[in-house]
Parts: C-alpha cells; sequence; structure tokens
C-alpha cells in the first residue's frame, strides 16, 4: 500500500491521522469487513438474472442505482443483524444450532433476491439454492482461526466439507450454463482442499482471502459497476487497520 510508504508509523503524520480514525470505531463495532459477503451475494444474483437474459452480458452499469440502493439497504440489515447479536459467520461453538443456519439462509436469500428482483421469482429461488453451496463453501473456513492451533481434525472437516461444496456448486453451474458459478466454484477449490490435507496456517488465511475476493472478480465481470463500492470498502478497512492497528488488511499476502 504507497501510504504504508508515505507515512511510516513512527512519524508525526501517522499519529495526527491515527487519531482521525479512532473515530471510526463502528467499523470494528458492526464487523464492517464481513458486509463483502452480503452485497457479493446480492451482486451475484443481479449477475445471475443478467445472464438468464444475455449469457455474453459483460462489464454492465446500467444497473448501478438499484445496485447501490440494494448495498444501502443491506447495510441497514447488517447493522440490525449485529445490534441483534447475530453474526455473519459461524463459530464452533454455535456451528450445530439449526436456527444459525436458518437466519443465516434467510439473510443470505434476501441479498440475493434482492439482486434478482420480483420478476421471475420462482426461477429466482431455484438459482439461489444452485448458489447456496458456494456461499456456504466460501464461509465455512472462516469459522477455523489462524491462531487454532488444537483444531486439525475439525480443521479438515471443514475443508472436505467446503471442497464438497464447490463440487456441487460446480455441477449446479454446469447445468444452468452459468460460466460465473462453473468456474468461480472450480477456482476456488484447490484453497479449500489444500486446507483440509495441510497444517500450516497459512493455508487458513488463503481460504478466508481468495475465495471470497475470487467470487468478487467474477460477479464484477458482468456487473462492472460494483467494483467501486467493492474498492471503496476494501481501502477503507485498509486505512483503518493501518492507522489503528500498523498493518495492512485485508489483502492479499499471508503471514510467513
Amino acid at each position: 500500500m504507497v501510504i504504508e510508504r508515505l507515512v511510516k508509523p513512527d512519524s508525526h503524520l501517522y499519529r495526527v491521522i491515527s487519531k482521525l480514525f479512532t473515530s471510526l470505531n463502528f467499523i470494528e463495532k458492526f464487523e464492517i469487513v464481513s458486509w463483502f459477503a452480503p452485497w457479493t451475494i446480492m451482486v451475484a444474483g443481479m449477475a445471475a438474472k443478467a445472464g438468464t437474459n444475455d449469457r455474453y452480458t459483460f462489464w454492465e452499469f446500467s444497473n448501478w442505482e438499484r445496485g447501490s440502493i440494494s448495498i444501502i439497504i443491506l447495510i441497514i440489515v447488517m447493522i440490525l443483524f449485529k445490534i441483534n447479536q447475530y453474526t455473519l459467520l459461524l463459530d464452533k461453538d454455535n456451528f450445530s444450532i439449526k436456527s444459525q443456519w436458518i437466519s443465516r439462509c434467510v439473510l443470505f436469500f434476501i441479498c440475493w433476491m434482492l439482486g434478482w428482483g420480483i420478476k421471475d421469482i420462482l426461477s429466482g429461488i431455484g438459482w439461489f439454492f444452485c448458489y447456496l453451496p458456494m456461499i456456504f463453501g466460501i464461509i465455512l473456513p472462516y469459522i477455523i482461526k489462524t491462531d487454532d492451533k488444537n483444531l486439525l481434525t475439525f480443521r479438515k472437516q471443514i475443508g472436505f466439507s467446503s471442497c464438497v461444496l464447490f463440487i456441487f456448486s460446480c455441477l449446479f453451474g454446469w447445468l444452468l450454463d452459468d460460466p460465473i458459478l462453473a468456474t468461480a466454484s472450480t477456482v476456488m477449490f484447490p484453497f479449500t482442499i489444500i486446507l483440509a490435507i495441510t497444517s500450516h496456517h497459512r493455508h487458513v488465511q488463503r481460504s478466508h482471502i481468495y475465495p471470497l475476493f475470487i467470487i468478487i472478480g467474477f460477479v464484477i465481470v458482468r456487473q462492472g459497476w460494483f467494483i467501486f463500492p467493492s474498492l471503496f470498502l476494501f481501502h477503507i478497512l485498509r486505512f483503518y487497520n493501518y492507522f489503528i492497528y500498523k498493518k495492512v488488511s485485508p489483502g492479499f499476502a499471508v503471514d510467513q
């Protein structure tokens, strides 16, 4: 990050700017980093619907107004979700609680239908259930924390579960003739299979970082306008983490 080179942590300017960023503590309070997922599910719904009309839809900007309104709605939903003490991600303590899974499925469905729209709702529901394995395949690895040393067996179970989910989503993508679903699932698959068969914490980090950004990249190919809110959120988080914690995150590098 350029700012990391220009403003060093031991400089006076860094201390001045860091004081400004302390007022943005709502970034952590409302887990804004988790907003990437609902936004992407919504845009995936838009991309899927566009693909049913024209398989070769590419770099579309005409839906940016509806997409922007949907993002605002999802921000409100995510804030209410957090106020009611729900988090987007599962953990090993609530992994087996059915209500936790149901609440997330409902949230994902709302996100998807905001993108799909009100026309041809039954098809939208069907496509949602075809995308659902990929969504959970991306989210499940977040249950594993990089500092957990005693969860190797559970980690392998999660890794293999995500692999199976990506296989199903790839199959559904082939059946639906959806290049985003089929290709993105195939590209994500190696990150979770490596998670399942190895033990180094780098692979946990990779399974957290790359699958989500892979699907973001694929949906941007069809819905080009989404690159702007994605980059805005990405860089706001990077600046905040740098000036508060002296680390550049989120990013694509992993710890050694």
